[in-house]
């Protein structure tokens, strides 16, 4: 196989029946002592007979160091990561578990696998009404003999083209993305482009492995061919949860179902690299790909299957009051233009108040109208939302 996930997160909401969690709750306490009394800060804990995990001497918190969410307890079991909360029921929008499988497991056994293997943990341990929604997924593949130099000399002379919004610069000038540029001594290591909900890495995998043997060995098992190639570079790509929720993928389920058009869509719209210089960077329609990256994409393809590319959806914006007004004001403006031959003002006043009588709704109409746009999410629910904070501003 030539790829596959090198990282994947998960936020899962979880009920815990009474039984089970008192006795879940006591045999991870108790373990957790065992591991703050360990030089090593890590104690065993009992998951099964035969399934032995980790258990470290403090717990963490996600995202905001001050704000986010806490959890107890942080188990291991053969690269998959499990942070539990203190809390038996979850909050609608706070998960009470947050689960990662490292790149290690995934390159040994497939993320369907170590997804199946971490349901049944969870399962084990008395979670259940399990639902869950992806927040880190990295998707990458090994392209063994092919120099990294390649792709990052084309990627200096701006033969690219890129949807990353324009931010900024790390390293050096570009109008639309921000990037980094690596070097191991004079090495050209490979390059960083993009920044938040997607980030693409291009990278020397045989040197950022090589003082990491378990990692060298699975690479050569699982990705290399059973040798160990003389160039060896892994394009990955990064996906955050906003980025996935544009493509209409929220859990595990639903990532498994699109995965080869979102592989098809990075990989072929979201960046691309060029076989000649291209004036618009944005149609990449119009693209033609230099022969080094069809390799990429030929290895994507490998591994996720052949298919279109995903179409991404953007929210629209929800309409103001204050905006509709001025919308509304410049049209009467410019209907009046066109059907009043002077500026009289009295006969202004007469064919505005014409047009007021002609377009008044009464409170039905507007009931329907309210009706319909908070069903389109455009509009506040009054019995959740306040239309002040809403709108920003009172109707």
């Amino acid at each position: 196989m030539t790829g596959g996930e090198d990282t994947a997160s998960y936020a899962i909401y979880a009920d815990y029946p009474d039984l089970y969690w008192e006795l879940l709750t006591a045999n991870l306490t108790h373990a957790k002592l065992q591991a703050q009394h360990s030089e090593t800060g890590l104690a065993p804990f009992a998951i099964t007979d035969t399934m032995i995990a980790e258990i470290h001497s403090r717990g963490c918190k996600m995202g905001n160091a001050v704000k986010g969410p806490g959890f107890e307890w942080r188990l291991d079991f053969n690269g998959i990561h499990l942070n539990l909360a203190n809390r038996q029921h979850p909050h609608p929008t706070i998960p009470n578990i947050y689960l990662t499988i490292g790149s290690l497991p995934l390159m040994q056994h497939g993320i369907e696998h170590c997804w199946q293997l971490s349901e049944t943990i969870l399962q084990t341990l008395g979670a259940r009404n399990r639902t869950n929604k992806i927040s880190r997924i990295d998707m990458a593949a090994d392209i063994p003999d092919l120099d990294t130099a390649t792709l990052q000399d084309l990627f200096a002379t701006g033969l690219y083209i890129c949807r990353a919004r324009k931010a900024t610069l790390r390293s050096q000038q570009n109008d639309h993305v921000q990037e980094t540029q690596h070097y191991d001594g004079r090495k050209k290591t490979g390059f960083t482009i993009g920044t938040g909900p997607i980030l693409l890495r291009v990278y020397d995998k045989l040197t950022e492995s090589k003082h990491q043997p378990a990692k060298l060995a699975a690479l050569r098992q699982n990705r290399w061919n059973g040798q160990t190639p003389t160039h060896a570079t892994r394009v990955e790509y990064q996906l955050r949860r906003e980025a996935l929720r544009t493509c209409r993928i929220a859990d595990h389920a639903q990532y498994m179902e699109k995965r080869a058009q979102l592989a098809a869509y990075l990989t072929g719209e979201w960046f691309t690299m060029l076989d000649h210089r291209q004036n618009n960077n944005r149609h990449t329609d119009r693209k033609v790909p230099h022969a080094a990256w069809q390799t990429v994409t030929a290895a994507f393809t490998a591994w996720t299957a052949p298919a279109d590319p995903l179409q991404r959806t953007h929210k629209a914006p929800r309409p103001l009051p204050l905006a509709l007004i001025r919308q509304a004001q410049g049209c009467l403006a410019t209907a009046a233009a066109l059907a009043l031959t002077d500026d009289d003002a009295r006969k202004l006043r007469h064919y505005l108040k014409g047009i007021a009588n002609l377009i008044q709704p009464n409170a039905d109409t507007i009931s329907k109208k309210r009706a319909t746009l908070i069903c389109q999410g455009k509009a506040p629910d009054q019995t959740k939302t306040p239309a002040r904070q809403f709108y920003g501003v009172h109707p």
